[in-house]
């Protein structure tokens, strides 16, 4: 009778010991996890508001080297412009190889900064268009590319396919920087070939359309010169003077008193 009593109470001592639920600590779990998660995203705010001032440093630095780019490259376009007009004007070949040597160095320092302009580009946020679209503009015909196809056509000597390519210019691009000295290169074409009248024209749009251009003091220069071609030398001295007068102490000053000394 003993036995079968213990075992009773032996079974549902055991199974009070396999049915009895594991007592866990869970809101302790739940609290580290919400301290990780709020951790993890402050961690993401603070990164994001650095990437922010990140881009906004950035973009300030690429806004303020755009800007200096850009000045720089108007000022090599100025004074490539005026080295132009010296070396076309200059006899003497010592001269012209300095001048020749200082072309050289300006168009060093474009390439430059246009590579710098194709590094920037390629960093920046907005370019997004990859390498192969950045090639593709580079094919894109510009007012430059353009200008200096016409320069090398007039170098060569083939005048009319030069001319064609700087009223090019000024059809596509009428106020590009590139405008006023490509007027003035159609006067050049025209005296080359000594169409002194029709040359005499072509610089007086020079003075008329781009009054605050680099190209006035050889325009005028130039109209005198070629009077001077045609015989008339009363109205070629009256231009040479002005050049004196209004440019005392530019190149085509000096150019113009030899001239002057010339007709007397």
């Amino acid at each position: 009778m003993k036995v079968f009593f213990i075992i009773p109470v032996l079974v549902f001592y055991l199974y009070g010991c396999v049915a009895a639920p594991v007592r866990v600590n869970t809101d302790g779990i739940v609290a580290e996890q919400s301290r990780l998660i709020l951790s993890q995203k402050n961690r993401t705010d603070e990164l994001d508001k650095v990437l922010k001032e990140t881009e906004k440093d950035f973009r300030n630095n690429i806004a303020r080297l755009g800007t200096k780019l850009d000045s720089l490259k108007k000022e090599l376009q100025i004074v490539n412009g005026k080295l132009e007009e010296i070396d076309h004007l200059l006899k003497n070949e010592q001269e012209k190889q300095i001048i020749q040597s200082l072309d050289g160095k300006i168009s060093a320092i474009t390439d430059r900064v246009i590579n710098i302009e194709k590094y920037v580009g390629f960093e920046t946020p907005d370019n997004k268009k990859g390498v192969e679209s950045s090639v593709d503009q580079l094919k894109e015909v510009t007012s430059e590319n353009t200008y200096a196809l016409a320069r090398s056509l007039y170098d060569k000597g083939d005048f009319d396919s030069s001319r064609e390519e700087f009223k090019k210019i000024l059809k596509k691009w009428p106020e590009s920087e590139n405008a006023d000295n490509a007027q003035f290169w159609i006067g050049e074409t025209f005296y080359r070939q000594r169409w002194f009248e029709k040359a005499i024209l072509e610089y007086q749009k020079v003075i008329d359309n781009y009054p605050k251009g680099n190209k006035i003091p050889a325009a005028i220069l130039k109209q005198g010169m070629a009077f001077e071609n045609m015989g008339e030398k009363s109205k070629a001295r009256l231009f040479l003077k002005e050049v004196i007068r209004k440019f005392p102490d530019s190149p085509e000053a000096v150019l113009a008193k030899k001239n002057i000394s010339k007709l007397e």
